[in-house]
């Protein structure tokens, strides 16, 4: 269908309107171009200016992280140097005490094997005054029948 043949079959007037339709249409459409090229730049401006946050942020995250572990790097040295120091001094120590516990050492072993000696001569002991007294009481036995027997 042609539009000529359409629109002289519409009662007058409508051809204004429909001159007024298409000059909205017209408008509408420019307007939405406008509003597409708007958003289109709203949305570029929108995305650069995210993808330049999330960088800044990569880039501090980064520098802390980087910073963080140099402090955790420095502070595991010093604790490396400390423990190192400590050894060392330890090691000095027993080095320099091993010699006084080894005399220590051998004193009391010599003090077990003395006491050991003296603990023998006390049985001895114990075993040769158990002896006296019994002869002691033998001999006393045979005095008191010597003293009762007639004479």
């Amino acid at each position: 269908m042609n539009n000529e043949d359409t629109t002289q079959k519409l009662p007058e007037g409508f051809e204004r309107i429909l001159a007024r339709l298409d000059s909205f249409e017209q408008n509408m459409n420019a307007q939405m171009d406008l509003f597409k090229r708007d958003m289109t730049a709203r949305m570029d401006s929108f995305e650069q200016n995210m993808t330049a946050r999330v960088d800044s942020f990569e880039q501090n995250m980064t520098e802390r992280m980087n910073s963080f572990e140099r402090n955790m790097n420095a502070r595991m040295d010093s604790f490396d140097q400390r423990l190192t120091a400590l050894e060392e001094k330890v090691e000095q120590r027993l080095l320099e005490t091993r010699p006084v516990w080894e005399a220590v050492l051998a004193q009391l072993t010599e003090a077990q094997n003395d006491i050991r000696d003296i603990k023998y001569r006390l049985r001895a002991l114990n075993d040769n005054i158990l002896t006296v007294i019994a002869e002691k009481r033998h001999l006393e036995d045979r005095v008191d029948k010597l003293e009762h027997q007639p004479s």
